[in-house]
């Protein structure tokens, strides 16, 4: 019953893994083979899966199946200009509806590179599709940050997980000119559970360095 799905081709998973120049030493068309890691014989054998996958949920979804693609912009065993020439691939001949930049911070400069990470693929055509961003967007001055620079939506991630209604305190937040602070970590567990997250998610969160508060000493 779902109208649609995201493919997680971020964070080192197995999609990444593929795509990526550093991860990916295959040997046979799903890899650079015998190829310079970075010509584009090599590329296309990186890309080879994910452009599988992408064919395959779209011989079985109906037309109106929404589907879209999370990338790492940078980290991850992946180059800046390498995952960008991808991207540009992906938004030029892929049929995906939305692209979900992981950027990690969306105000960090590329590493390696002149100027903001984000702006590398918000300068790229996108032929309808939608580009959104994600990384360390926190308040109203980070969401207009990223629609200054070209963004059409933000995913919100670490602060949704902060506050499970965090994009409404935005919207209000715009709509009644008043500022609005999100809690700052560390965050006691009490807090999050009473952000709906379960036990284990707490339990979880609680191995990020700096996000969850120690528990008090009796």
């Amino acid at each position: 019953g779902f109208d649609g799905v995201e493919l997680h081709g971020a964070h080192g998973y197995i999609i990444c893994a593929f795509m990526s120049p550093e991860y990916n030493k295959r040997t046979d068309e799903y890899g650079p083979g015998s190829h310079d890691k970075f010509s584009p014989e090599a590329r296309a054998g990186r890309m080879r899966l994910l452009r599988e996958i992408i064919t395959g949920i779209r011989k079985v979804t109906r037309k109106d199946f929404i589907l879209g693609l999370r990338v790492s912009a940078e980290r991850f065993g992946m180059e800046v200009p390498d995952i960008v020439e991808m991207t540009r691939i992906i938004l030029a001949e892929e049929p995906i509806d939305f692209l979900d930049i992981s950027a990690w911070d969306v105000r960090k400069k590329a590493e390696g590179q002149d100027g903001l990470l984000i702006d590398y693929f918000l300068k790229l055509p996108r032929n309808g599709v939608k580009v959104g961003l994600a990384g360390k967007i926190k308040n109203v001055q980070d969401v207009e940050h990223c629609i200054a620079h070209g963004a059409d939506f933000v995913l919100p991630g670490r602060a949704s997980i902060l506050q499970h209604d965090f994009p409404k305190k935005i919207t209000e937040s715009i709509l009644s000119g008043e500022s609005y602070y999100q809690p700052q970590n560390p965050v006691p567990a009490e807090h999050l559970a009473q952000e709906f997250l379960s036990p284990k998610f707490i339990k979880y969160m609680s191995s990020w360095p700096g996000f969850v508060a120690p528990a008090a000493k009796l």
